[in-house]
């Protein structure tokens, strides 16, 4: 009952926008408005699915439009991969726009995030700025060892986001799709828990794609860990 529509993936758009490059392919019609007019059809709830920082591989060409080819200060490339940087304030100041630009022209039912946050391995004890976000953690860390100055990032996106969001449609909600593991999670710099703690997100969807019996990450384990912490925020798994 519930249709989770891609919807701004590698910093461009799927549908008709300023904020970011729309899709070449997309041109000339509005994917994001068709898929809400026939999830309306069918009485289906409509999420708006957005990619927070992942730009895409460094292989792929992008439109001398695209939002990164714009601000190529915003960028950082790491392990063959192009990420938005998300501790510079006007990283989030443009992801806040896009949801806000979202929310105020379709009637979506809700936000959803995926879980590309840092990317893996950016947490490094050996080399902690492999992920070369040096100059930003010099102008913004304000004291705060890196790792604790990246995870304050994330939460102040989430936080923005969701302020964002109560601001403009209170009734839309705002979902994030964390990893099956809170310590998966906690590798990105992105804590759940302290979503729930404080309630900035109105559902977590928990990807826990692994079978009953697996010896890390049981199912049926994994399922009751999250039920257990839920904070009285619904859990969608």
């Amino acid at each position: 009952n519930v249709v989770y529509f891609e919807t701004n993936n590698a910093g461009f758009t799927m549908y008709p926008s300023k904020m970011a490059l729309q899709n070449p392919e997309t041109l000339g019609w509005d994917p994001l408005g068709t898929g809400l007019k026939e999830a309306r059809k069918r009485n289906m709830e409509f999420h708006a699915w957005l990619n927070p920082y992942r730009i895409g591989n460094v292989s792929a060409v992008l439109a001398s439009s695209h939002v990164a080819v714009k601000n190529p200060s915003w960028v950082i490339e790491y392990n063959g991969v192009r990420y938005f940087n998300p501790g510079l304030p006007e990283v989030r100041a443009h992801l806040v726009a896009v949801v806000k630009d979202i929310i105020t022209r379709y009637d979506v039912d809700a936000i959803h995030f995926d879980d590309y946050f840092y990317p893996s391995g950016a947490k490094s004890t050996t080399n902690p700025f492999g992920f070369d976000d040096k100059v930003a953690f010099e102008k913004y860390g304000a004291g705060k060892d890196v790792h604790t100055w990246r995870a304050d990032n994330v939460n102040l996106m989430v936080a923005e986001v969701s302020r964002v969001i109560k601001a403009n449609k209170p009734g839309v909600l705002f979902g994030i799709s964390p990893s099956g593991r809170r310590e998966n999670s906690i590798d990105l710099y992105a804590d759940p828990f302290v979503w729930l703690d404080n309630k900035w997100v109105d559902y977590l969807a928990p990807q826990i794609y692994w079978e009953f019996g697996h010896a890390v990450a049981d199912f049926g384990k994994q399922a009751n860990f999250w039920n257990d912490n839920a904070r009285g925020v619904p859990m969608v798994v």
